[in-house]
């Protein structure tokens, strides 16, 4: 979607995005996206029975670690729901070590963690289809919830 491109490139037009995914067989996702920079908690909590999972996305340049932790916290304590963490590191940037990444972010296991060099539409349907995944094991290991 050309007018979705053009929005998500343009900073500060909004502090929240949404729109609707389409997948085969007439599947629909609803996506909301909130910036990192303003406080939505209260967004965060009116919409926790409903989430799927969430999925943040970095930006190596800017590494406040502990920034970055104390979003993670939030979530985690809010959601309770898999996730899946998207480091956009261009090309041109020096490697980045998952492992180094996961420590650095105290991330468990079970939480994804993706290194992308590039965020098209392919690369997004990928890290919406682990986080799917994610949530279908999660389901799978505790069925109570």
């Amino acid at each position: 979607n050309d007018t979705l491109k053009t929005l998500v490139d343009l900073p500060d037009i909004s502090d929240i995005y949404y729109g609707t995914a389409e997948f085969k067989g007439n599947q629909y996702l609803n996506i909301i996206s909130f910036s990192v920079k303003k406080e939505f908690t209260p967004l965060v909590e009116y919409f926790s029975k409903k989430v799927l999972g969430y999925i943040l996305v970095f930006d190596p340049k800017e590494t406040n670690w502990s920034y970055y932790n104390y979003l993670l916290n939030v979530l985690r304590s809010k959601l309770h729901k898999p996730s899946t963490i998207v480091f956009y590191h261009p090309e041109d940037m020096e490697d980045l070590q998952e492992e180094e990444l996961r420590s650095q972010l105290f991330l468990q296991k079970n939480e994804g963690l993706k290194i992308c060099n590039q965020l098209d539409e392919v690369t997004s349907k990928r890290i919406i289809f682990s986080l799917f995944d994610q949530h279908i094991k999660s389901k799978i290991s505790s069925p109570s919830r």
